[in-house]
C-alpha cells in the first residue's frame, strides 16, 4: 500500500516537511522508502530510486530524494557514508537545474554544520565556484530549520549590546575615526567582523581576534595581533599574540577583549 502524502510528513525527518501534496503517489512513496530504509538500518539504493521517479517530476522529487538521504547519512557519524553534492550529481543521468543545485548545496551546508562538519560557507563556493551567486542568495532561507549555531555575543560591563550566530567566522580589531561609535559590527558573505573605536583602547591590534567554529562544537580562538604585548584572555587561559586556544561550546565561552568589553559565545 501506498503511503499518502499526510503520513509521508509524519515519517520524514522535520528538516525535511515540504508541500508533498499533489505528487503522483509512486514518487512519494520513493520518499518514503528512502526514510524508512534508513530508519530500519538499511541504506537504500538511490540510483535505482532515481531511475523509478516518475517520468515528468524529477525536478520536484529528486532534490527531496536527495536531501533526505544526505541527511541520514550526515547524522550517521560513519564518514564512509557520507555523501557531498558532487557524489550525487555523478548519479543523476540528467543534471539538476542550476538552482536545485544551489538548493541541494544549501541544504548540504546546513546538514554538515548540523551534524558537526563545520565546513564553512567559503569552503563550500570554493567547491562550486559556479553556484556561489545563488548558494549566497538562498543559504539563510534554505537552511533556517537545520542549522543551530552558537550566538556570539558583544558584552558591555557583563551585559549583551550586539550578537550574531556564529555561522561564519568572526574577526575583532580596532580602528582609527574621528566619526566612529564605540563598537560597529559589519558583515559579510564569509565573515562577521567587530570593530572597535581606537580611543576606547589604543594599544588593540587593527587585527586582534579570530572565532572560529570547527568539528565536534570546538571554538577556535585566535588571537591575530603580530604585537607581542597584545594578550586576549577567555577562561583565564592567556592567548598571546599569534596563538590559538580550542574549548568546547557546551558551555559558555567567555573572552575578555579589552577594557568594558566581552565576548560570549553560547547556545
Amino acid at each position: 500500500m501506498l503511503t499518502s502524502p499526510e503520513t509521508l510528513r509524519r515519517v520524514i525527518p522535520s528538516f525535511f516537511r515540504k508541500i508533498l501534496v499533489g505528487l503522483p503517489p509512486s514518487d512519494a512513496a520513493i520518499l518514503d522508502v528512502v526514510d524508512s530504509s534508513w530508519k530500519a538500518g538499511r541504506i537504500p539504493d538511490l540510483r535505482a530510486m532515481i531511475d523509478t521517479v516518475a517520468e515528468g517530476d524529477p525536478d520536484q522529487v529528486i532534490p527531496d530524494l536527495l536531501m533526505i538521504d544526505m541527511e541520514w547519512r550526515w547524522k550517521s557519524g560513519r564518514p564512509e557514508v557520507f555523501r557531498d553534492l558532487r557524489d550525487y550529481e555523478a548519479l543523476l543521468q540528467h543534471p539538476l537545474s542550476l538552482r536545485d543545485r544551489a538548493k541541494v548545496l544549501c541544504r548540504e551546508f546546513g546538514i554538515r554544520n548540523h551534524w558537526g562538519d563545520c565546513i564553512s560557507r567559503q569552503q563550500i563556493c570554493g567547491r562550486h565556484p559556479e553556484l556561489t551567486e545563488l548558494f549566497l542568495k538562498l543559504v539563510e532561507k534554505e537552511i533556517q530549520d537545520i542549522a543551530e549555531w552558537p550566538q556570539f555575543s558583544l558584552l558591555q560591563h557583563g551585559k549583551p549590546i550586539a550578537s550574531k550566530p556564529l555561522d561564519r567566522p568572526i574577526t575583532a580589531g580596532r580602528q582609527a575615526s574621528s566619526t566612529q561609535t564605540p563598537w560597529s559590527m559589519h558583515s559579510s558573505d564569509f565573515c562577521h567582523h567587530l570593530v572597535l573605536c581606537e580611543m576606547q583602547n589604543p594599544i588593540l591590534s587593527r587585527e586582534q581576534l579570530e572565532l572560529r567554529l570547527c568539528p565536534g562544537r570546538i571554538v577556535s580562538i585566535r588571537n591575530t595581533s603580530k604585537s607581542r604585548a597584545i594578550a586576549i584572555r577567555s577562561n583565564r587561559v592567556v592567548i598571546d599574540a599569534g596563538q590559538s586556544y580550542q574549548c568546547s561550546v557546551e558551555r559558555p565561552v567567555r573572552i575578555h577583549l579589552t577594557g568594558e568589553y566581552d565576548i560570549l559565545i553560547a547556545h
